[in-house]
């Protein structure tokens, strides 16, 4: 035998019948012969990336990171080329909705009616890909692209697929992840093929004679050469799948230090499969520490404090982003605006946020963004309209009036140069750790993403978060200035626990920080994770402490693994790769699942 493939666990028709009925519906006989072909016939690329990756890391971890860009490739740079033409349905790409977690049924549904461009259903940052719901949004993909939505009455199709409404955009695992229930060739598959193959597998060819795709978000790249195995990937699937050439078009997720450096490169790579570049803000931040954090002259400054697109890094990196996309014919996005309306909001506060929202996009629009993502549907018709008012009449972008204005005027120092603040506020740092356990919490309940102080979380804010508390500790960051005094802890009995914090830690925060102080800070968040779900547990000092070891919680489960994570003897280069090294996904198996069809 050449090849073969095994699935190593099957739902139970009895004891899962919706994960059972997404499995028989799914992984046909069909879907697995493809997805065995496919992954044996890019094997040997795959593990070249995995070698170079770690080459690469290595680089960096001895001060050989990238100064300039390569010379190597400078004629691809100063070359004129442009992308192939973009199909209708790409054109306007003013709002995307991100972060839509294909196992959640009724978020996946009213993403795809909310009259956005496009619909980020997201198989990476914004998912946790337990088993579950690996099948059961994959069967919701599926159904949708045939204008079957979550929800629908059965053998209900909307007409969906005119030349006006939504598209999907599928963005499958990145490189990193991998798919442990499924092996070809005896190992495990990655979740960026098993993820994509099923997806073109069965909706590619369906999708392409609607002109509606199949289009996809491609995550964490880090080189040209990952970009062109890509495109081989998308001809070869085209040839197998019968679809017309050149039909699969993706957009890269500029979300890494090594990725700023071939911006050009990745586009000729993909030129006949690109639909233009994004800023992935975060992950791209997360980059720099997981990268040089080591190095105490590169400590990365405080992102809850001084991290933002008005700082000269980030500007410079979006628009590297934007200029090197309209100058190869290519549309350029910007980030996901995170804040969200929980619910709690009043009408003031909901005017607030919608200012704040299209305040932040107006200016991408300005730096000549041709879009953006939103989280929170109420946003999508203030962000298309922010955009709209800055397009030249009667263009569904800004390809034409921005076109290579200043894509060589951004050099390697520009993105190099980190603002030079090394001080952590307390708050700042207990911010960083909620996150954290909050978001791996999150995975050991199934879900990929929540909502914490009006703003959405992901592995993206995970991954900055992490790393940096990371970097703070290695190099015992100094604190700012003392917090203010604050009344007796006898008048704190409304106060909200951050002020508590700063009373009780404030012979602390006036050092720096340290493993000890940082674990204290994540026993506290657990115990209000626990108080929260109604299982606290009085201390002897009045203090209310984590539920008893004799069950843990997810929280005190979430609180060990991110004390661990943040003082590892090397920074990890993803939390997703720690969280599935520590089998998560297996121990989160049998606890109640969010997967909706």
């Amino acid at each position: 035998m050449d090849s073969w493939i095994e699935v190593l666990e099957f739902p139970s028709a009895s004891r899962d019948p919706q994960a059972h009925k997404a499995y028989t519906t799914v992984l046909t006989e069909g879907a697995l012969d493809f997805l065995r072909r496919l992954v044996s016939t890019f094997e040997d690329d795959v593990n070249q990336l995995y070698r170079d990756r770690a080459n690469r890391h290595t680089a960096y971890q001895e001060g050989r990171g990238p100064s300039e860009f390569s010379a190597a490739t400078a004629q691809t740079r100063s070359s004129d080329w442009r992308i192939a033409p973009l199909p209708a349905a790409l054109l306007d790409r003013r709002v995307d909705i991100g972060d839509v977690d294909p196992s959640n049924g009724p978020l996946l549904r009213n993403a795809m009616l909310s009259g956005a461009q496009g619909v980020q259903v997201d198989f990476d940052d914004g998912f946790c890909p337990s088993w579950r719901n690996v099948l059961i949004g994959h069967l919701n993909v599926a159904n949708a692209a045939r204008g079957q939505l979550p929800g629908d009455q059965e053998g209900h199709t909307r007409a969906a697929t005119d030349g006006t409404s939504t598209v999907m955009m599928v963005r499958p695992r990145a490189w990193n992840m991998i798919e442990a229930n499924v092996m070809v060739n005896g190992r495990r598959v990655s979740g960026a093929l098993f993820d994509f193959g099923m997806f073109v597998f069965s909706s590619g060819r369906h999708l392409a004679e609607l002109s509606r795709g199949p289009f996809l978000y491609l995550s964490k790249l880090e080189s040209a050469s990952e970009a062109a195995l890509w495109d081989r990937i998308f001809t070869w699937t085209e040839e197998a799948l019968d679809i017309p050439a050149n039909t699969i078009k993706a957009c890269v997720l500029i979300e890494s230090l090594p990725a700023a450096f071939e911006m050009d490169e990745m586009l000729w790579e993909l030129r006949n499969h690109s639909a233009g570049l994004n800023c992935g803000m975060w992950d791209y931040a997360a980059s720099f520490i997981t990268r040089m954090g080591h190095d105490r002259r590169k400590i990365f400054p405080d992102r809850n404090r001084y991290v933002s697109m008005d700082r000269h890094f980030m500007r410079s990196y979006r628009r590297k982003v934007i200029a090197t996309c309209h100058r190869r014919g290519a549309p350029a996005t910007g980030g996901m605006f995170a804040g969200v309306d929980d619910g709690s909001l009043t009408t003031h506060d909901k005017q607030l946020l919608v200012s704040a929202c299209v305040s932040a996009k107006e200016g991408d629009a300005l730096a000549g963004a041709d879009g953006a993502l939103v989280y929170d549907l109420s946003l999508v018709q203030p962000v298309q309209d922010a955009f709209a008012k800055h397009f030249a009449k009667g263009c569904p972008n800004q390809l034409s009036s921005y076109a290579a204005r200043d894509a060589d005027t951004v050099t390697a120092h520009d993105l190099l140069q980190i603002p030079t603040e090394s001080d952590v506020s307390l708050d700042s740092l207990r911010t960083n750790i909620e996150v954290c356990v909050r978001y791996v919490k999150g995975w050991l309940e199934g879900r990929g993403h929540l909502i914490m102080n009006g703003k959405v979380e992901d592995s993206a804010t995970a991954e900055i978060s992490r790393a940096q508390i990371w970097q703070q500790i290695r190099h015992g960051v100094p604190f700012e200035s003392p917090p203010a005094a604050v009344p007796d802890a006898d008048s704190h009995s409304r106060a909200p626990l951050s002020v508590v914090t700063h009373k009780r830690h404030k012979a602390a925060a006036a050092d720096r920080v340290t493993a000890p102080l940082v674990r204290e800070l994540i026993r506290e968040v657990v115990c209000d994770l626990n108080a929260a779900e109604g299982h606290p547990q009085e201390g002897g000092d009045g203090t209310t402490t984590s539920t008893p070891s004799t069950i843990s919680s997810s929280a005190d489960e979430a609180g060990d693994l991110v004390a661990d994570l943040v003082t590892l003897r090397e920074c990890p280069l993803f939390i997703t790769t720690y969280l599935e090294e520590q089998r998560i996904l297996r121990r989160g198996a049998d606890r109640p699942s969010h997967a909706k069809l």
